[in-house]
């Protein structure tokens, strides 16, 4: 294809722009040209009228110099033809309109920030040049006498007049008044008075005309109209401009009565946009019939469009045309709330899980159908893929028993289907034509044939008889909506229902449209593609040989890794998308765009292939350069084909739409089309014999408009080749009986377990070290380490209940996989810091977010606990952030949001949150008292063990060289091995005084600190003095020290010495990756007295642990109680409130010895106090 008539043009006006720019670069003196731009195109009809034709027809006004075309300044184009004029007359030879090229041209320049229309600045230099403005209202005017030029769109703006000029002119500074002021004052200064008294002069000729006619009272009139012209000359220039109302975007000309553009749209929708574009840029509006659609055009406007939302931007009233096809109640006839419902149920339904069960079948289907082909031969490509992916389709999408029984008869009803989608059908989808009656009897065969399938699969759910399946049509059947609850009470109003059989048939056609269409075509491109380039046929058949060496390489994890693949997929997609049209209707008051307000009940429309093949955006833009994608290519930020979503730059690829309507199937469709081309590379060679046709785009889905032969020869014969499949398929089935046995196996061991309550973790792991209930991923941003040892708490737990869990920092997570967090819940724990800021650990996650660098998280399950001070006012404002912005785009909310108090009871709130957490995440758990089971409590597995270490050993010991450096023995050594993102600072403290009198009622202490501190570093034994510098409202952050008393007392506790090393060594329990409570080698005393908060009050866990480390019954049940359920009002009066914390108990409970490894895992950290630096 050809680009886009207007790539040409923009070329050379962008060119325009930069010579005139380095020009007023090497001007002595600024110099310019006063520009006001039309919308349209440069009409030579126009440049010819004179000023005074204007001010006639308009009532005032002013053009100088001719015009040229502008609209709104959205993207470069938009600037570039206001510009051109400026640039002939400050570049061209001799003298242009009197005045030399380079010198002696006053400059006043439109500069506003906005979009003015014609008519709304024609009125306003009426004002400033006091001219009366017209007795026929202006557009009414203008449609009945104007000429032909002038019923057609006008827009002025300059906005990048100062940007593209490179200097400031004189008019945007004249008095302080904005650029478009500033332009009509210095217009009106140059008019004579005279002209002012134009009108009044008139209207004196008209009333001496008529007195001498005696008529009286016209004269009278007459001369009432001078007085008043006469006032109105008189009056002082106004100080503002009047407010301009909301400006539409501007409306094609030309169209048929009654159809407007209806038959250019038909015919060919694409190349009526691409010649709209050379004329009206970046937005306009055409009619169809009686129906406004407006198209947008550049990356600003599309991402504008895609990130709004449904009460915004609705699909369902575009597609409409769609119901008699996908059935009444589901996708676009159903209310937007279940309509969200739909979309997210079938999202997680396309998981990793879902998605890695399916590649088998893609293989098994893809292989059939080629065994047919026989050793050589030729075939067409796209009627091979549109047979081939309706069967992967149905086999991956409806389940065995359709698939194996009624696959032919679901073709052929599916192509009826198919065919009564015209594009006819989209203004008139029940007109009495022989496709539509075709349509609607395939539909009513559909729905007889499924309601089989569906009553044996419904009957099989009710009494648990026959085959239980786990596939999509299984979750479609057993899918609920959400109960209706009243907001005030909770209660509920309205129970969820499921889908009938009509609606589960619908969405079964839904799926299988979206899974054979897209995919079908997309192959048949991509294989023209590969054939037609050798040098990228070259490098996927590289990776090929690299990744699937044998037929049993070829599987999901290999398939992701097919990066080569992936980007030709994506290079074919941007170059033929198969949707080329996104429509949605304006449902708010309006819809804003930069300057322009589109009316409610518009439709907005983007085209796929202005987008992607917009020379301001892709290089070369119809080349097929799949290298454009690698990390170092041009369009690495447009389009991610691993994760086959949106980069960091948004708005530009839009194959697969965008936002919260991005496709839903496209990691699905991915996975096919790179499946099918896999066998084929692998099994055949392969020649194209035709050449490469261009798309039809007057089709509804755009495949090419001619045929594609191509010529295969296989590359082993084909009786050894199904063989070697017969065998692998066994392999195959044999390894999918034993998983699912030994799952079978693991569910039955895990029904009879204990479950605990009140957030107690559990005695043991399930399931000989497996993990039943999946992954679950916990996110924390922490700044004083609360938040942190929430999340390992948690995480501990979980892991106990059958989740394989991880607890992360926030700032090791990257933000952009969140999105393909299909499996994992996550659970969010999230601190406030400052003044409703984010922690640090936080940042880049909170940037990467509020940039808009995500729109899609449909497929996120999350909950989100927040914690704060109430004292402070924004209380728990990341809480709420994270969880609102998840909400927004489309995550799920596993469990309501969790605030925690620190000034009331904070770990309080957790356990409580947490408890209905578990219920949420696994709906089987329940509380002890109903579960009929004994609860089990007892402290976590510990992770970790000490390994001593002997420091008076040889020299070639090699535990010698594990013992802590005596470098790290001090405070700060240890201290900045905690705390590695901070540079630490030794400071003296100078004074330390109390100074109240009665410290007994409240001590207050006034210390200060010297700001001449030391530090060592490990390069230098000599100590380094540095000077501590600080900014007003800096954090002050003091490390704390248990002392040495305290540590001693606890050591001799537990019979350790102070001096004694040691590291910590995981155990097999630990989970993969999960780092040591504290950096080690270390010695006692550094772990006692900088690491372990030995004062504040433990948790549950710590309790289970010291309990069970007792001797004496007696005190493992006063222990083992307190951290029991039921006695949550003990805890919190003997524990928390009196704050026991590890030494007192210890001391109290003289029976416990327990290991010092799990003491550390469990021990509350001793984290840094902030202060705030109050003044300088």
């Amino acid at each position: 294809r050809q680009p886009p008539p207007a790539s040409a043009r923009l070329r050379d006006l962008h060119q325009s722009e930069v010579a005139l720019t380095l020009h007023q670069q090497q001007a002595t003196s600024p110099c310019g040209a006063f520009v006001l731009r039309l919308h349209r195109v440069f009409d030579p009809d126009l440049k010819d009228l004179p000023v005074a034709l204007l001010l006639l027809l308009a009532g005032g006004g002013v053009v100088c110099g001719g015009a040229r075309a502008q609209t709104n300044l959205l993207h470069l184009e938009d600037a570039a033809f206001g510009v051109v004029l400026a640039a002939d007359k400050l570049l061209a030879e001799g003298e242009v309109g009197g005045n030399k090229s380079s010198s002696g041209i006053d400059t006043v320049v439109l500069s506003d920030p906005g979009v003015w229309c014609t008519g709304h600045l024609l009125r306003c230099l009426a004002d400033v040049l006091h001219l009366p403005p017209p007795i026929v209202p202006l557009p009414f005017l203008w449609q009945l006498l104007a000429p032909g030029f002038l019923h057609r769109h006008c827009y002025f703006t300059g906005e990048k007049a100062i940007s593209v000029l490179g200097f400031t002119p004189r008019a945007t500074t004249e008095g302080g008044a904005g650029g478009l002021h500033a332009a009509m004052r210095a217009v009106g200064s140059r008019c004579p008075l005279s002209l002012r008294f134009v009108p009044f002069l008139e209207a004196l000729a008209v009333t001496l005309f008529f007195d001498a006619l005696d008529q009286t009272w016209i004269a009278s009139v007459a001369l009432g109209l001078t007085l008043g012209f006469f006032a109105y000359a008189l009056r002082p220039s106004p100080k503002t401009l009047r407010p301009q109302p909301p400006i539409a975007p501007p409306l094609v000309s030309g169209g048929l009565p009654v159809l407007g553009h209806l038959l250019a749209f038909i015919k060919g929708p694409v190349g009526m946009i691409d010649g709209l574009r050379t004329s009206y840029r970046s937005m306009f509006t055409i009619k169809v019939g009686p129906q406004r659609i407006t198209f947008m055009i550049g990356s600003g406007p599309q991402l504008q469009f895609i990130k709004a939302k449904d009460e915004i931007l609705d699909q369902a009233p575009v597609y409409k045309f769609t119901v008699p096809v996908f059935g009444e109640g589901i996708v676009y006839d159903s209310p937007l709330v279940e309509r969200q419902q739909q979309v997210k149920m079938l999202v997680h339904s396309m998981n990793t899980k879902g998605l890695e069960a399916m590649v088998p079948k893609m293989i098994e289907e893809a292989e059939d159908y080629f065994f047919a082909w026989g050793d050589e031969g030729t075939v067409e490509l796209r009627k091979v893929f549109s047979e081939l992916i309706i069967m992967t389709a149905s086999s991956c999408l409806m389940g065995p028993e359709i698939r194996e029984n009624l696959s032919a008869e679901i073709s052929r009803i599916y192509h009826a289907l198919d065919g009564g989608l015209t594009p006819l059908s989209t203004l008139w989808p029940s007109a009495p034509t022989q496709k539509h009656r075709e349509r609607d009897a395939a539909r009513k065969e559909m729905v007889g044939i499924f309601a089989k399938v569906i009553a044996k699969r419904r009957a099989n759910e009710k009494d648990k008889s026959g085959e239980q399946h786990d596939d999509f049509l299984q979750r479609i059947i057993e899918f609920r909506y959400k109960d209706e609850k009243d907001p005030l009470t909770g209660k509920v109003t309205k129970e969820g229902r499921g889908y009938t059989d009509s609606e589960v048939t619908g969405l079964l056609i839904v799926l299988l449209f979206a899974g054979q269409h897209t995919s079908s075509i997309t192959s048949t491109w991509l294989g023209a593609m590969l054939l037609d380039n050798p040098e990228t046929m070259e490098e996927v058949k590289k990776e090929q040989e690299r990744l699937v060496p044998d037929e049993a390489s070829l599987n999901y994890k290999n398939l992701l890794e097919m990066d080569s693949m992936r980007r030709a997929i994506t290079e074919s997609l941007r170059l033929y998308p198969p949707l080329i049209l996104l429509m949605r209707q304006v449902m708010d008051k309006g819809f804003k765009v930069g300057q322009h307000t589109i009316p409610k009940g518009d439709i907005v429309g983007l085209c796929a292939p202005a987008s992607n093949l917009d020379p301001r955006y892709w290089d070369n833009p119809t080349k097929f350069d799949p290298n454009r994608y690698l990390p170092e290519g041009e369009a690495s930020d447009m389009f991610d084909s691993r994760s086959v979503g949106h980069g960091r730059m948004q708005g530009f690829m839009l194959s697969f739409g965008g936002g919260s309507h991005m496709c839903s199937g496209r990691r699905f469709g991915y996975l096919q089309v790179s499946t099918i081309w896999s066998i084929l590379l692998r099994d055949f060679d392969m020649v194209m014999t035709t050449p490469v046709p261009k798309p039809a785009y007057n089709d509804m889905v755009v495949g090419p408009d001619a045929p594609i032969l191509m010529t295969y020869k296989r590359k082993i014969p084909l009786a050894q080749a199904k063989v070697t499949a017969a065998k692998l398929r066994a392999e195959r089935a044999a390894v999918a009986a034993a998983a699912k046995g030994k799952e079978s196996t693991t569910i039955t061991t895990t029904t009879t377990m204990p479950v605990g309550g009140g957030g107690v973790s559990l005695s043991s792991r399930l399931g000989s070290g497996e993990f039943p209930y999946g992954p679950l991923i916990i996110l924390w941003a922490s700044q004083t380490g609360t938040a942190e040892g929430y999340g390992n708490m948690l995480m501990r737990e979980a892991r106990q209940r059958g989740f394989d869990a991880r607890s992360l920092d926030m700032e090791k997570y990257p933000p952009e996989q969140l999105a393909d967090e299909d499996e994992a819940p996550v659970v969010f724990l999230m601190a406030t810091h400052g003044e409703g800021e984010p922690t640090d650990n936080a940042m880049k996650f909170y940037k990467f977010f509020e940039e808009e660098r995500c729109d899609n998280l449909k497929s996120l399950k999350f909950a989100a606990f927040g914690l704060g001070n109430r004292q402070y006012e924004h209380f728990c404002a990341m809480g709420k952030w994270v969880d609102g912005k998840l909400a927004s785009l489309g995550a799920s909310r596993l469990y309501g949001l969790g605030i925690g108090d620190d000034d009331d009871n904070l770990e309080g709130d957790f356990e409580a949150w947490r408890e209905g957490l578990w219920a949420a995440l696994h709906p089987d758990y329940q509380s002890g008292d109903s579960a009929g089971e004994a609860i089990t409590l007892a402290a976590p597995a510990a992770q970790f063990e000490c390994v001593w270490i002997d420091t008076d050993c040889g020299d070639n010991d090699d535990s010698k060289s594990e013992a802590p450096a005596d470098d790290d023995g001090g405070a700060l050594g240890f201290n900045s091995r905690m705390l590695p993102k901070f540079q630490l600072l030794e400071c003296p403290v100078e004074v330390n005084r109390e100074v109240t009198q009665k410290p007994e009622h409240g001590s207050v202490r006034h210390i200060q600190i010297s700001t001449t501190t030391t530090t060592t570093s490990k390069e230098s034994a000599a100590a380094a003095v540095q000077l501590l510098k600080y900014r007003t409202a800096d954090d002050l952050a003091v490390c704390c020290d248990n002392g040495q008393l305290l540590a001693r007392q606890v050591a001799l506790r537990l019979n350790l010495s102070l001096s004694q090393a040691f590291k910590l060594t995981p155990l097999p329990s630990a989970g993969l990756g999960t780092p040591p409570p504290l950096p080690t080698p270390c010695t006692v005393e550094q772990a006692l007295r900088y690491f372990a908060d030995l004062r504040t009050g433990v948790t549950k866990e710590m309790l289970l642990l010291l309990a069970e480390a007792c001797t004496d019954p007696a005190e493992r049940a006063r222990l083992t109680g307190l951290a029991a359920p039921e006695n949550k009002k003990e805890y919190q009066a003997y524990v928390l409130r009196d704050g026991r914390g590890l030494a007192e108990l210890l001391t109290e409970f003289p029976s416990c010895a327990p290991p010092f490894a799990a003491l550390l895992e469990l021990a509350p950290k001793l984290t840094p106090r902030f202060y705030t630096i109050s003044s300088s």
